[in-house]
């Protein structure tokens, strides 16, 4: 789901299609569940370290635009870890 989401977003804003090449999500560190009401709904999300590998355009996106859904609420957010 996330990999499709973020294919949805480069379309987009590119309006082009995106590369076929898969995305692979490793998670480096175990998921914690974060439930938070926002707006009077319940939403839930995680934080982990993962390890994303694939076209150098969507990692771009990701970078830029976050992960998942709800990213104009400020979840998705990524930090390139060095």
């Amino acid at each position: 789901m996330v990999e499709e989401n973020l294919r949805k977003k480069y379309r987009a804003y590119t309006g082009m299609q995106p590369p076929e090449e898969k995305v692979w999500f490793s998670p480096i560190t175990q998921p914690r569940l974060h439930i938070v009401k926002y707006k009077g709904y319940i939403v839930k999300g995680y934080t982990c370290r993962l390890s994303v590998e694939g076209p150098r355009e969507l990692l771009q996106m990701a970078v830029d635009a976050g992960l998942g859904g709800k990213n104009s609420q400020g979840f998705g957010c990524v930090k390139l870890a060095e």
